[in-house]
């Protein structure tokens, strides 16, 4: 059931904790620098009640809380475990637009005009993600290094030439195509990718830094972030909501949802349009320039259009090899998503690949909505933000903050992202361990194929 599944969305090792025989760290290597903060649930002191409760401490929530606190609301953040613990210092650290879907398929879908606004503002996602780093003086390593997506067959290669023209309608100069030779000499030493698409403006950072830079800036606004409070029941009264805790129960004015691909029980509602799914990534141990290079000759992020959706990078000391993707769309045990991952690098860097020495493996969960977009939604008097479909790090603050203000009645509230209906897929009703199984098998035929073909 949804219950049981929402336990699986922690990890599959415990911190500190280690598989028999796997030497690597199942703690993600961006920990090293920034850890989680540690909290005694024992000493939490619990306010009886707040104007806004926000659930979830994730780049979400403290995007919203920090607004809340700032326009005069009082504002508690909970998480059940530490803030920051669950994808905002999981993911790749890539900070980009990156909605899954085509420009031709948003107007389709929402018409012309919603169409274009999609586009237009997962674009100004990143431009805000940076005015609010260098507001708040985070060091967290951001750079615009640019992004290369990088096409798998030469039909992959044909849809990124017209997704190219799209986007620099809307943002003259923004998106380039590169040829394979260029592709393979200068950003990834790889043969076999067909070319790529440049986006310019797409950057990179450290996301444990910046959550913890956004969780100071949060608390200085005046919102109260704790963690290791996991929230049990909402219930409903006159002029707000109890939220039930094992610390206590807040009575809170307003409540938003923010959990994203970690969200439990207490929100049914927004569980049946939400599927959780686990992405992996592996790290490599310090690299001579020299070794580095051999995989990575450029500095940029990388996609690519495979269905296993790799994703790579040099970590922001340009000394680590850092490798995501789908080693599985189902939680598997880290021993076999490192080898898995493993696998996955030989084959696209082939003896560049042997002998690289791996220190950190480790998993998140991000969540799909079945729009493949994400969404700000109010059901039943509560809000909900999510469904980034893995590409959360930018579209998470600019999402939180537009809720924020929607919750103060403020017009920077404004948003296509909370005009398109989020609808609940009947498929979405299933376990999610179904769904996953399915994703996975259907992943499978569809590597088989492009095998098949040659490609």
């Amino acid at each position: 059931g949804k219950e049981a599944r929402v336990d699986a969305v922690s990890q599959v090792l415990k911190p500190g904790e280690r598989a028999a025989g796997f030497a690597l760290s199942a703690e993600p290597f961006w920990w090293l620098a920034a850890p989680p903060e540690q909290q005694e649930s024992d000493r939490i002191t619990f306010p009886a009640s707040a104007d806004a409760v926000v659930i979830g401490a994730g780049f979400t929530g403290l995007s919203a809380a920090r607004i809340l606190a700032r326009g005069g609301r009082s504002t508690l953040v909970l998480d059940a475990a530490a803030p920051g613990a669950g994808a905002s210092s999981r993911n790749g650290g890539m900070a980009g637009s990156g909605l899954r879907l085509s420009l031709p398929v948003l107007e389709a879908r929402f018409g012309k005009s919603p169409g274009q606004r999609l586009l237009q503002e997962s674009l100004n996602a990143v431009d805000e993600l940076e005015t609010v780093i260098r507001s708040l003086d985070i060091s967290c390593g951001f750079r615009r290094s640019g992004r290369i997506v990088a096409a798998w067959t030469e039909r992959h290669l044909d849809r990124l030439k017209h997704h190219a023209d799209d986007i620099n309608r809307l943002r003259p100069g923004e998106a380039e195509i590169i040829d394979r030779k260029c592709l393979r000499e200068e950003e990834v030493a790889s043969a076999r990718y067909h070319g790529g698409l440049q986006l310019r403006t797409h950057g990179g950072l450290h996301p444990a830094a910046l959550h913890k830079g956004l969780l100071r800036a949060t608390r200085n606004a005046g919102a109260r972030v704790l963690g290791h409070v996991r929230v049990v029941r909402l219930h409903s009264v006159r002029g707000g909501w109890d939220v039930a805790t094992p610390a206590g129960t807040v009575r809170a004015g307003q409540v938003l949802v923010a959990t994203n691909g970690y969200s439990g029980p207490i929100a049914p509602w927004w569980r049946r349009r939400l599927l959780p799914v686990p992405s992996y990534i592996i790290a490599s141990g310090p690299l001579s320039p020299a070794r580095l290079a051999r995989l990575l000759p450029g500095h940029r992020m990388i996609v690519e259009t495979h269905p296993r959706h790799a994703y790579f990078r040099r970590s922001p000391c340009g000394e680590r090899f850092l490798f995501g993707g789908r080693a599985s769309v189902r939680p598997i045990a880290l021993p076999l998503a490192a080898e898995r991952l493993q696998a996955m690098i030989r084959l696209r860097f082939g003896a560049a690949a042997d002998g690289i020495p791996f220190s950190h493996c480790w998993t998140g969960f991000v969540a799909f909505s079945g729009s493949l977009l994400p969404h700000i939604a109010e059901h039943d008097g509560v809000y909900h933000t999510g469904g980034y479909c893995g590409n959360g790090v930018a579209l998470s603050h600019y999402l939180g903050a537009r809720t924020a203000h929607r919750m103060m009645g403020d017009p920077e509230g404004e948003t296509v992202f909370a005009e398109i209906p989020m609808r609940a897929p009947a498929g979405f009703r299933l376990p999610d361990s179904w769904l996953q199984a399915a994703l996975e098998t259907g992943l499978r035929l569809h590597g088989f194929r492009l095998a098949l073909a040659g490609r």
